[in-house]
């Protein structure tokens, strides 16, 4: 398979996943406004967005290079994201932890459910991917 058809692929990839991400956080936002505090609801918004907002910045980066010459290039675009990623994470609990006096539970619960359901994603149509001829 050429480069460029597992780049768009990856890409992809990354959209589903980042759609799912939004499906999923607007559901656990919805739902805990429903049944807490606004400002739980709010926690659990910017525990959602500390997932989706990484996990998009890093899909930009890893498949902005395609192809065997630029590997160099596809490697270290790579490492960038992941940085960035790392970065962008740790701002933007410090922006919900001393901006909106986040509550860790929610904050931290809608992360781990929104990453993981990006995990997922990713997981199931990759296979999907490799199972095609």
């Amino acid at each position: 398979m050429p480069a460029n058809d597992l780049v768009a692929d990856g890409k992809r990839l990354a959209k589903v996943g980042l759609v799912v991400q939004v499906m999923v956080a607007a559901f656990l936002t919805g739902v805990t406004a429903v049944v807490a505090t606004s400002n739980d609801a709010i926690s659990t918004a910017l525990g959602s967005a500390s997932s989706m907002i990484p996990n998009a910045i890093f899909a930009f980066f890893a498949f902005r290079f395609a192809g065997a010459q630029q590997t160099q290039a596809v490697a270290k675009s790579m490492v960038q994201g992941a940085r960035y990623k790392f970065l962008i994470v740790a701002v933007i609990f410090g922006i919900a932890f001393k901006g909106f006096n986040a509550q860790p539970l929610y904050l931290f619960c809608a992360f781990a459910v929104t990453t993981i359901s990006y995990w997922a994603t990713l997981f199931r149509l990759s296979k999907k991917l490799s199972c095609e001829p």
